[in-house]
């Protein structure tokens, strides 16, 4: 007889405990050192599926409530930081969690951090065209432009799939464009 019982939104191994699901959060904001918004600590745990996202929520508003958390706005959005008690339960409590899981969850948050730095500094539009549609790209540092450069595409589907590659390591394709362009 299976004794598993499944809980959407929630993959094997996943958490089910409101309390641990708090000091999940108070240890990944204290191991990031990074203010994370909803949206991103709301994608950081569906990605590995490790909490279901009403009882993720309903931790994340507890947190806040019991003072561990604090909400600042920033101009697109809010973001969640630890306040002391926060950073207590997580020095203090993380260690009740399995290592895995800790190590998983933070090796998530790292990638999307450096997801959202690589998308700030790399706009990519797709615009439809005469026949297809333009990729822009436009990689930049602040105000000053390092490159900017438009690439056709016969479909929507192919235009999508070169955005994607080109976000997946902007640098990579600057370099190589870059060496083509002032090798002899």
């Amino acid at each position: 007889m299976n004794d598993h019982v499944v809980i959407p939104g929630i993959g094997i191994g996943g958490m089910t405990d409101k309390y641990e699901i708090k000091i999940l959060i108070c240890y990944l904001l204290y191991s990031v050192h990074t203010p994370l918004s909803r949206e991103q600590l709301n994608l950081i745990f569906q990605e590995e599926q490790l909490v279901n996202y009403f009882s993720f929520c309903s931790a994340l508003t507890e947190l806040i409530k019991s003072d561990h958390l604090s909400v600042k706005k920033t101009d697109t959005d809010e973001v969640y930081t630890l306040k002391p008690f926060g950073i207590e339960t997580a020095e203090r409590l993380s260690h009740s969690l399995p290592a895995s899981l800790r190590d998983n969850v933070v090796k998530t948050a790292m990638g999307l951090i450096a997801r959202v730095k690589i998308e700030q500094e790399n706009e990519v539009a797709i615009t439809p065209s005469q026949n297809g549609y333009t990729v822009h790209f436009r990689m930049h540092d602040g105000n000053f432009d390092i490159m900017t450069l438009e690439l056709f595409a016969p479909d929507l589907i192919q235009a999508e799939k070169i955005k994607e590659n080109y976000l997946k390591d902007p640098l990579r394709i600057y370099r190589g464009l870059s060496t083509l362009l002032i090798e002899k």
